[in-house]
């Protein structure tokens, strides 16, 4: 059996496969357990290549780790991990980056092999993964400090990681937008200049920081609850906009709208 687990998101990918190599432990408990790893050691391909031709269907039941493996293999050794597939005393677990080029390894895109992609979250599915690494370390964290934490961290999802493993030394459960800025995670650019024009005092600069935002197409929702965590002195409204919010009275863009108006 092989497993083949790819894309760009490492953090993600490396959490999938351990979790598969620790259910196939669990369910092939005589199992011996074997790994490589060719971005750590230069003679890891060719280790792995040994393991592959080293399988018979009279071997007893195997487990292997492979990452960043298959670059080093060529056709013939694609051919001899292939036969792998349909074996079920041999278990093997592959992680890359991205499917390696070319026909011979198309076979790990397809039935038997099972495989999953793992490209970086965006949108809705990031905030949520973002909420649920935070609550898996017993953090419980504002709804501003989930979207800060979601924008600075884009596309980086081990920094993610390794900054609320930092969070959590602190000891600190109930995580604001203050706390991350303790620690330094702020943003810094357009955005937040935009964001200071909502609490401007004319008019016209706070409904041209509004249209600037919307333009972008930034999530209105996104920006509500990180607008509020920079509420101040109407920290009040904002508390009254999320309450209108949940009941349904108003949408968050019609919340921003009457902020900047009034």
């Amino acid at each position: 059996m092989i497993i083949f687990l790819s894309g760009p998101d490492a953090y993600r990918r490396s959490a999938a496969r351990d979790r598969i190599l620790t259910d196939l432990q669990a369910g092939h408990p005589s199992a011996s357990a074997v790994s490589f790893d060719g971005s750590e050691d230069p003679v890891a391909a060719g280790e792995f290549l040994g393991f592959i031709r080293g399988q018979s269907l009279f071997a007893a039941p195997r487990i292997a780790a492979a990452a960043n493996c298959l670059a080093d293999l060529d056709a013939r050794g694609a051919a001899q991990l292939k036969i792998l597939a349909e074996q079920t005393k041999t278990h093997i677990v592959l992680t890359e980056a991205a499917l390696p080029k070319g026909k011979p390894w198309a076979f790990l895109s397809q039935p038997p092999v099972r495989s999953d992609h793992f490209e970086f979250l965006k949108g809705s599915p990031w905030r949520a993964f973002v909420r649920s690494e935070l609550l898996a370390r017993g953090l419980h964290p504002a709804d501003a400090a989930v979207e800060l934490l979601a924008r600075t961290h884009q596309n980086d999802t081990w920094r993610l990681a390794t900054e609320l493993d930092k969070l959590a030394n602190l000891g600190r459960k109930n995580l604001t937008v203050a706390d991350l800025q303790e620690m330094g995670v702020e943003e810094t650019g357009d955005f937040w200049q935009l964001l200071t024009g909502l609490h401007a005092p004319a008019l016209r600069v706070r409904l041209a920081a509004l249209e600037q935002m919307f333009a972008q197409n930034e999530p209105a929702a996104r920006l509500f609850y990180i607008a509020s965590a920079k509420g101040g002195e109407k920290t009040p409204r904002f508390a009254a906009y999320d309450l209108a919010i949940k009941s349904g009275k108003l949408d968050y863009e019609e919340a921003l709208v009457d902020l900047v108006m009034s």
